[in-house]
């Protein structure tokens, strides 16, 4: 009942899942159903994942997400009387915050870079722009006479459904 998820959240999907069955098969006791798996065995795994697979809190976070869904979506045809993940709790993310680059840092980078790349990076720079934003920028996206580009951002949390303007600034 919900959307067609993008290709790669479905390869993140199968991933987990992946884990989780591979892990399965690793254990003492064989798993023969869904209903099998204990509210103990949930959190052995994702124990796991954390201690020996060294995975963040974001990743584990990801990871009880998807298998809760999975075990709800599954509960009626696999007779599921209770979900082993309901009970368990989400990790605290520890928020890396981002600085600005300083004045000086910006003209190391430009005066470091070379070629295309150095193009690139001025072009981020001087707009605003991501990386990757600069990296697909078309020559119809950008005015040079009203010294504008305008551009719907690639990156989904901050598409936000309508185009970005950023100045183009004027030759010193």
């Amino acid at each position: 009942n919900r959307h067609r998820p993008a290709e790669v959240t479905m390869q993140n999907y199968h991933s987990h899942w992946g884990a989780f069955t591979a892990w399965m098969a690793k254990q003492d006791r064989k798993f023969v159903y869904l209903r099998d798996v204990t509210e103990d065995d949930a959190g052995k795994f994702l124990n796991d994942c954390i201690t020996v697979e060294n995975l963040s809190n974001n990743t584990f976070n990801k990871y009880l997400q998807f298998l809760r869904y999975m075990f709800k979506v599954l509960a009626k045809p696999a007779k599921i009387t209770s979900n082993p993940f309901d009970n368990i709790e989400r990790r605290a993310l520890n928020q890396h915050s981002h600085r600005e680059l300083t004045i000086e840092e910006l003209t190391k980078v430009i005066n470091t870079a070379t070629g295309d790349l150095r193009l690139l990076f001025m072009v981020g720079i001087f707009t605003g722009l991501r990386l990757g934003d600069c990296v697909t920028l078309k020559w119809s996206e950008i005015d040079l006479v009203e010294r504008i580009i305008k551009r719907i951002p690639r990156k989904p949390a901050t598409r936000s459904r309508q185009t970005v303007q950023t100045g183009i600034p004027a030759p010193p």
